[in-house]
């Protein structure tokens, strides 16, 4: 019997676009591709079903592959040369897959652009277990500087699903929009926020206000599981997609493993939603710089409305109530708490440059009741073609004692890197870089001796509970910046 079932989304998400590489064209006439990594949680080999669910038809194309046991294996949909192409499909395809196995399993999806697309965009996004009746999209935009945005919804219930989008406006756009649709069992519906969308959805020209734009969130419901992701896309001055998965309100605080300010041009950038009914007095609390000698900086305070949602940008004093060019060089960790109110949050972070304006990624906030002591990360990678990871690893409570250990390398020769450790108090976190020789922010491993690593890790903790995020950066060609939250079990 298989026990473990994910939804892969790709933005168009969510399952949006699982387009192939030919002429798929998403969103902004982009074409785009998507691949992923599935990784086996348990120590022997795993017997995993595809099911690839086109949106736009009622074709279905499956199979099976092997994972070896701690392990992973990379997918390229439909591809030759061993990546994918144990399952045949057609040289064109939009929709959704379901991943299905005899072991215990996570996965991870890239969505990306491919060739004939004139920029390269990249974006991560972690695979579903499981779907729910609602969800919440903290990030929903048009028209805002260049930046629109995207995304796929999946049934992932066994009957037809009647789904409502409540789009809610924040800085800028119109109030009282929804869309409603059917979408059929384990297929996606895309949703295009984009002026002139031939999605036939809510578009900017519905949601802008007077100013032209919309920057908002959305709320979804349904009769039926789903699961959502949204691609948050730039085509302006910002060349890049960004992309998070949609949440099920619940939690009245969240974790963010990375803040960043003045960090070699990078910075962060803060979504709250206040998924509550009342209005929410939000706390929003800095770890210690984790930069020798660097300033600490002060608390935030908000209040948001019942729907709305706050941004906050780590740049300046426009945005946020710490004057950022003071603190100067900062990376550490965030909380999200509430003062007297306990309204359900959900947060989403965005990671950009202010100099190499191609690069930027997204990652969700998660609530501490999602953090454990053991999560697993489907892809850790060094001298990767350019290419390596960055661990973000945050403690729930005082004196946590974490081991990060990386599994079997699939690339040849496979040398195992050997495994980190640190200690952390509550709200702190940790940055490994797989990158460059042992030192504050590369860990115990020599990662140029090591060469090509392509692999998955296991992060453990003794003391309390953790969560980690994982950013997967490449030569800066285009956005080849990507971000996936780590998997608590």
């Amino acid at each position: 019997m298989r026990n473990k079932t994910i939804a892969v989304a790709s933005v168009v998400f969510l399952l949006v676009v699982m387009a192939v590489p030919a002429s798929a064209q998403g969103p902004s006439h982009i074409i785009w591709s998507s691949a992923y990594q599935i990784q086996n949680l348990e120590g022997t080999d795993a017997t995993v079903h595809i099911a690839y669910y086109d949106q736009d038809s009622s074709s279905v194309y499956e199979g099976d592959v092997t994972v070896q046991g701690s392990s992973s294996k990379t997918i390229f949909p439909f591809t030759s040369g061993g990546f994918g192409d144990e399952i045949v499909g057609p040289g064109t395809f939009n929709g959704s897959a379901v991943l299905s196995s005899d072991k215990q399993i996570a996965a991870i999806l890239n969505t990306q652009t491919g060739a004939g697309s004139s920029s390269f965009y990249g974006a991560a996004t972690k695979g579903f277990s499981e779907g729910a009746m609602s969800m919440s999209l903290p990030l929903i935009a048009c028209n805002n500087g260049g930046f629109d945005t995207w995304f796929n919804i999946q049934n992932v219930g066994d009957e037809a699903a009647d789904v409502t989008v409540e789009y809610i406006p924040g800085l800028y756009g119109t109030s009282g929009l929804s869309d409603n649709f059917t979408v059929d069992s384990f297929r996606a519906k895309t949703l295009d926020q984009r002026a002139a969308s031939t999605t036939g959805t809510k578009d900017c020209d519905d949601l802008a206000d007077g100013t032209g734009k919309f920057v908002g969130s959305a709320n979804i419901t349904s009769d039926q599981p789903i699961v959502a992701t949204a691609m948050f896309l730039g085509t302006g001055a910002y060349k890049t997609v960004q992309g998070y998965n949609g949440f099920t309100p619940e939690a009245d605080s969240a974790n963010l493993p990375l803040i960043m300010a003045n960090n070699s041009s990078y910075y962060t950038s803060i979504q709250i939603q206040n998924a509550g009914d009342s209005s929410a007095d939000v706390v929003v609390t800095y770890s210690a710089n984790t930069i020798p000698g660097g300033n600490d900086p002060a608390a935030e305070e908000y209040t948001i409305a019942a729907g709305a949602s706050q941004t906050i940008i780590h740049l300046g004093t426009a945005f946020s109530q710490v004057d950022w060019g003071t603190v100067g060089q900062y990376v550490g960790a965030a909380t999200i708490t509430q003062d007297g109110t306990s309204e359900p949050l959900v947060a989403v972070v965005n990671q950009n440059s202010t100099t190499w304006t191609s690069l930027g990624s997204t990652y969700e906030g998660m609530s501490p009741d999602e953090a454990t002591d053991t999560l697993s990360l489907p892809l850790v990678a060094a001298n990767n073609s350019g290419f390596h990871t960055g661990i973000q690893v945050q403690a729930i409570e005082d004196d946590t004692d974490v081991t990060i250990t990386y599994y079997e390398n699939t690339a040849e020769p496979g040398e195992v890197p050997a495994a980190d450790e640190f200690t952390l108090d509550a709200g702190e976190s940790k940055t490994l870089v797989q990158f460059g020789a042992p030192g504050f922010f590369s860990g115990v491993n020599n990662w140029d001796t090591i060469g090509q690593y392509i692999g998955a890790a296991e992060v453990t903790a003794d003391g309390g509970p953790i969560l980690a995020i994982v950013n997967f950066n490449g030569p800066a060609t285009g956005d080849t910046f990507y971000t996936y939250d780590g998997f608590n079990q």
